[in-house]
């Protein structure tokens, strides 16, 4: 699913995507729920960043380095609900 950004409506990429026979499904204009990226993001800022105050950008780089190693550890195919 693309983002409503301008670049994705451009006449190029629309007559690359239909000859590819692909047809984009646009996300609705700020409702960033159905973006399955969004929700990894938010348990990225939960887990890792939320009541933290590191002492440099290193301290924050291996927060958030630890925290997607144990979430790719656990890791399963994401499946949808129709």
């Amino acid at each position: 699913m693309p983002d409503n950004s301008s670049p994705h409506h451009h006449a190029m990429v629309r007559t690359r995507l239909a000859d590819n026979d692909i047809e984009p499904a646009f996300l609705p204009t700020y409702r960033s729920w159905p973006n399955w990226i969004e929700a990894e993001f938010a348990a990225l800022r939960y887990f890792a960043l939320n009541r933290t105050d590191h002492c440099s950008h290193d301290d924050q780089s291996a927060a958030i380095a630890a925290y997607v190693r144990w979430r790719n550890a656990r890791a399963e195919p994401t499946t949808t609900v129709a």
